[in-house]
């Protein structure tokens, strides 16, 4: 098995570089008589940004952990590994799974034990990690606004100006920005109406450099820009900042709005088609042909502009109006499930109640079981542990106890959600004896997709021949052999 070495330098922090890693990896292999075998190494890779899976170098480590080829690592700190506290927490419990040795080569950096005192302070180092990374970032965010409003931070510079590394300033480019006076000056008017006319006039003027092939989408990026007003704007983390340099104005603020006022007019749609809302056919599958026995398929009819829907059979000629069919389909829904409120749905309920509660009873009978099996193995145990002299065998009984307390306490919680079903069965008997139930279905309001729903709960089918249409609803309770049947002329 290997002895490897794990290196990370992050995009935004240039400390801990990587030879400095692997030096002090190898100043320790040498104090362990250890030979490295072979390096992972995530160079300019931030582990904030990117996750376990997106960092190529940790995932080919942690893949040669699972497959057992691994025995000893060296990492300069936890923080190299995972700054996220979730992620680390997973790294720890695989290498402390697969038993590996792990050596920080940093100073002061706490060893890693595998207890369950162990991984409690593993817990607390991993929430300790992810706030420092959290003040680092923070700390470089408060770095960049505070330079941006010193005027050092100097941004991504538009069409017109450049930076000057030496300097350190930002320049002008006057004659490119006579480009973009000419863009904003013509904005302004009432002569142009859309950016494609913008485009055109400026590729025939002969007194302006063409140092570049505009398109439609750049000049919206010069006109939407606030810099050639004088105002900087930065954006981090959600936080706006807006400085001004009164070095970069070429327009003011009054033209700017002009232009922006033009770049609205030029996106607003012309001629916008409605768009027509898909037609819902809410009985799609359970009309049926008593001829052929096949489904009755939704069709269209256009005559004279006007559409009408349709479903129909069209080898049999059988053929209704959507909206009527599914309107007297509806009606038969009601007037059944009337029935069933003021006939014998107190029986009914009765029974579904009382299968429920004995399924639930019995579920709850076996976990009880297992919840006192768990029971007798907590006190055997924990009698065994305060018996026990030898401290490795004292730890390992520590951590099956600690596996026995979460089984029952998933156990404990499976129960209690048994009996809140228990309870609510219940309820909902004591709300169908006053009449609750006959108030919430006397008057409902349906949308489209409701009623799709409610007719596929309701309806088994419904057969139909040129004269006749029967009906064949689901019973909320009973068998489908006793659903009840409604036949209509």
């Amino acid at each position: 098995m290997k002895t490897v070495a794990y290196y990370r330098r992050s995009t935004n922090i240039q400390e801990n570089s990587i030879e400095m890693q692997r030096q002090m990896a190898r100043n320790l292999s040498y104090q362990k008589a250890l030979l490295i075998d072979e390096e992972y190494i995530d160079d300019a890779v931030s582990s904030r940004k990117k996750t376990i899976k997106e960092r190529q170098a940790l995932q080919s480590l942690l893949t040669d952990i699972e497959k057992k080829t691994v025995h000893t690592l060296l990492v300069y700190k936890r923080d190299r590994l995972a700054r996220n506290a979730l992620e680390y927490l997973e790294i720890y419990h695989l290498l402390r799974e697969k038993k590996i040795k792990v050596l920080f080569t940093a100073e002061n950096e706490v060893p890693i034990q595998y207890s369950p005192a162990g991984e409690l302070i593993e817990l607390l180092m991993a929430g300790v990690i992810q706030r420092e990374g959290e003040q680092i970032i923070e700390r470089i965010q408060e770095t960049i606004k505070a330079n941006f409003q010193r005027g050092i931070t100097r941004g991504n510079l538009p069409y017109g100006y450049c930076y000057d590394r030496n300097t350190k300033t930002i320049h002008r480019n006057e004659e490119q920005l006579s480009v973009v006076k000419f863009l904003f000056d013509q904005a302004a008017t009432d002569t142009i109406s859309s950016i494609k006319e913008l485009k055109d006039l400026l590729q025939i003027q002969n007194d302006i450099p063409q140092d570049k092939k505009w398109s439609t989408q750049m000049i919206k990026k010069v006109l939407a820009n606030p810099t050639y007003m004088g105002e900087r704007v930065l954006n981090i983390s959600g936080e706006v900042l807006k400085s001004h340099y009164q070095q970069l104005t070429i327009v003011d603020e009054e033209q700017w709005l002009k232009a922006q006022q033009f770049l609205e007019q030029t996106v607003k749609p012309k001629g916008v088609i409605k768009e027509q809302p898909p037609i819902i056919y809410l009985l799609v599958g359970l009309l049926i042909c008593k001829e052929c026995k096949q489904p009755l398929i939704p069709f269209t009819s256009r005559r004279n502009n006007q559409q009408t829907f349709y479903y129909r059979c069209k080898e049999h000629s059988i053929k209704f109006e959507k909206n009527l069919i599914e309107a007297k389909v509806l009606d038969a829904c009601k007037e059944f499930f009337q029935t069933l409120l003021h006939s014998n749905l107190p029986e009914l309920y009765d029974r579904y109640q009382q299968d429920n509660e004995q399924k639930l009873q019995q579920e709850k009978n076996n976990i009880e079981n297992g919840f006192d099996a768990i029971e007798r193995q907590l006190i055997t145990k924990t009698e065994k542990w305060f018996q026990e002299t030898s401290k490795p065998e004292k730890e390992k009984l520590q951590v099956q106890l600690i596996n026995l307390y979460d089984k029952q306490e998933n156990l404990r919680y499976q129960i209690e959600k048994i009996n809140q079903e228990i309870a609510e069965l219940q309820t909902l008997k004591h709300l169908m004896e006053s009449k609750s139930l006959l108030l919430v279905y006397t008057e409902p309001s349906y949308g489209e997709t409701d009623l799709k729903s409610l007719f596929k709960d309701i309806v088994k089918e419904v057969v139909f021949n040129s004269y006749t249409m029967h009906i064949t609803f689901k019973h909320p309770f009973l068998t489908v052999k006793e659903a009840v049947v409604d036949e209509i002329s």
